[in-house]
C-alpha cells in the first residue's frame, strides 16, 4: 500500500524541482522512486543507472513487488526502456542464463563483474560513462544498491555477494555521473 504513497512524495519534490534522494528500504523503493520521477520528465526522456550485485528483475513470486522484482515491474508497465536503464556490477548465482537472455531482449545494458576482471575498472568505467553521457537520454537516476560493494567495504547488506566494487571503484564512477549528466534522482537502499 505504501508504493503510491511514495510515488507521489518522489514525483512532488521531483516537479519543485529538487532531487529526490531517497536512502533506506529495500531495493522495490526503486520502481515508485523511479516512476515518480519518470511522471515528471516523461517515459524515455529518463534512464536509470542500477550499481547492483543482482539484476532484480525477477518475476513471479507470492508478491506483487519484492526487492527482487522492480526492474521488471518497471519495464512492463513501459516506464524505462531498455536502452535507457544500466547495470553496474552483477555478479553471484542472480541473474543466470534465462536471465541475461530477456536483459538482451529488452535492450539493458549491463556490466558484470566478470567484465570488470577481464578489461578492468577503467575501461568499464569508460563504457558507462559513455553510454550514460552520449548515448542516454537527458536524465538520470542513480540507483545504488550497497551490495554492489564488497562485502569487505560494506558488509551490512542483506544479500552479501564477495567480489564487488570497492570504494574507490564506485565512488569516482557516481561523481562522475552527477557532475556530467543532469541527475533527477538518487536512491541508496539495501543496508540491513
Amino acid at each position: 500500500r505504501s508504493l503510491e504513497h511514495i510515488r507521489a512524495k518522489v514525483r512532488e519534490v521531483a516537479a519543485a524541482g529538487t532531487i529526490p534522494m531517497v536512502v533506506g528500504g529495500d531495493h522495490s523503493l526503486m520502481y515508485p522512486d523511479v516512476a515518480g520521477v519518470v511522471d515528471v520528465y516523461g517515459v524515455g526522456n529518463v534512464g536509470v543507472i542500477q550499481f547492483d550485485a543482482h539484476y532484480d528483475a525477477g518475476e513471479g513470486g507470492s508478491h506483487l513487488l519484492s526487492h527482487g522484482q522492480p526492474v521488471r515491474r518497471l519495464f512492463n508497465e513501459g516506464l524505462v526502456p531498455g536502452k535507457n536503464f544500466i547495470q553496474v556490477g552483477l555478479r553471484g548465482y542472480w541473474p543466470g542464463k534465462s536471465a541475461f537472455e530477456w536483459m538482451q531482449r529488452e535492450g539493458l545494458r549491463y556490466h558484470p563483474m566478470a567484465e570488470v576482471e577481464q578489461k578492468g575498472w577503467e575501461a568499464v568505467k569508460e563504457r558507462v560513462l559513455k553510454e550514460a553521457l552520449e548515448d542516454g537520454p537527458e536524465y538520470i537516476y542513480i540507483s545504488f544498491d550497497i551490495d554492489v560493494l564488497d562485502p569487505a567495504y560494506m558488509p551490512g547488506t542483506g544479500t552479501p555477494e564477495p567480489g564487488g566494487l570497492t570504494t574507490r571503484e564506485a565512488f569516482p564512477i557516481v561523481r562522475g555521473l552527477c557532475a556530467e549528466k543532469q541527475v533527477v534522482g538518487f536512491e541508496l537502499v539495501e543496508l540491513n
